[in-house]
């Protein structure tokens, strides 16, 4: 093949070879319509000829970007996958180096993420949500006594209440 010097080459190998290869497969049609003209088709079918084919191509290229179901929107669909794989697994790690038990991790991913707000980072929110976690257990364990509350327990501290003791 033979180069023109007012071309560039982009620094894209791949973008060279489809610039190539469109380039043979212009000079294949260009060769093809010279040895149709020598068995004896005039300018006019020749000319008609190539712009069906041009119009085909560019119908077949636009149908081709505008496929949903293509094999490059199934990649892009594992890649998303994966990388969504990923960032829970790291939502995980972060949780266990704060000391939340492997029991509890799927109950605070999920309160963390109905606490986080649009452009709040995890780690903000799931510190946030550790903090009141904490509080409420303080508070719970701070009014336990040393044993377990019954009911007479309750009743004794409710009479001696009235009575002023």
């Amino acid at each position: 093949m033979m180069e023109h010097p007012n071309e560039t080459l982009t620094e894209n190998p791949a973008e060279n070879r489809g610039e190539e290869e469109r380039k043979e497969a212009l000079e294949k049609e260009m060769k093809e319509v010279s040895e149709t003209r020598d068995e004896g088709m005039n300018r006019e079918e020749t000319k008609e000829e190539m712009r069906e084919m041009t119009e085909a191509e560019a119908e077949t290229e636009t149908r081709e970007a505008a496929a949903p179901g293509g094999e490059d929107s199934e990649l892009r669909r594992a890649l998303e996958e994966a990388m969504n794989r990923v960032a829970e697994l790291e939502q995980e790690r972060w949780l266990m180096k704060q000391g939340v038990d492997e029991e509890e991790l799927d109950y605070c991913l999920f309160r963390i993420g109905k606490l986080r707000q649009d452009d709040e980072s995890f780690e903000k929110a799931g510190e946030r949500f550790l903090r009141q976690r904490r509080r409420n257990q303080r508070s719970t364990a701070a009014g336990l006594s040393g044993r377990p509350r019954t009911q007479e327990d309750s009743h004794e501290t409710m009479n001696r209440l009235l009575r002023g003791r």
